[in-house]
């Protein structure tokens, strides 16, 4: 869909919602046990590049995840997470 192609990191939400465009990405998420962000990787498209590319962006942009609880023994895990784009 080439008019989801703007420049501003906002056209392309502004877009799909003025297009009546609802779909989801799935993203996996490697996690360290502080908290990290490690890579993310996307698992499932939503049809729009510039929807996956704007979901992968905003995980990117969170300063740090919730550390690992203490009763959890794994250095790092992976974690799939669903973004969706629902108009409301």
């Amino acid at each position: 869909m080439e008019v989801l192609n703007k420049k501003s990191p906002l056209a392309p939400l502004q877009i799909a919602k003025e297009a009546n465009i609802e779909c989801a990405v799935r993203l996996n998420l490697h996690l360290s046990s502080s908290g990290e962000l490690l890579e993310v990787l996307l698992k499932e498209s939503s049809g729009y590049k510039a929807l996956d590319d704007y979901a992968m962006a905003i995980i990117k942009e969170v300063p740090a995840y919730p550390p690992f609880p203490s009763t959890v023994d794994l250095k790092e895990l992976w974690v799939e997470i669903p973004v969706l784009y629902k108009l409301e």
